[in-house]
């Protein structure tokens, strides 16, 4: 932490790349199991995500350890990018949710 004339200064940004898996419980996978057959890359900077535009409306999700939604979000198709409040703070599952299928990842503010 800085400070700079009275003001705080998050100097510590948090950066990581949030790996998602899709699943979709339409599709039986190897061995008759449902579970993830395709993936991709969340880019987090602080509290901004940016991610590849999806095709479909989605909504993004953030749930709590016990799997209580504490945040949510609708993503019109073609978003591209997310600020997510800078009130949330810890660890969560972040989904991403379309009609029939869902995308997972872990996410820490």
């Amino acid at each position: 932490m800085l400070l700079l004339g009275g003001f705080s200064l998050n100097v510590f940004a948090k950066k990581a790349d949030i790996p998602m898996q899709i699943f979709d419980d339409s599709v039986v996978g190897d061995f008759g199991t449902k579970g993830p057959n395709y993936s991709f890359v969340i880019h987090q900077d602080d509290n901004i995500l940016t991610m590849t535009p999806s095709s479909v409306d989605l909504v993004l999700q953030l749930r709590d350890s016990l799997g209580n939604v504490v945040y949510s979000i609708y993503l019109p198709s073609g978003t591209s990018q997310v600020v997510l409040p800078s009130t949330l703070t810890g660890s969560f599952e972040l989904r991403l949710l379309a009609s029939t299928y869902y995308y997972l990842g872990y996410i820490t503010l």
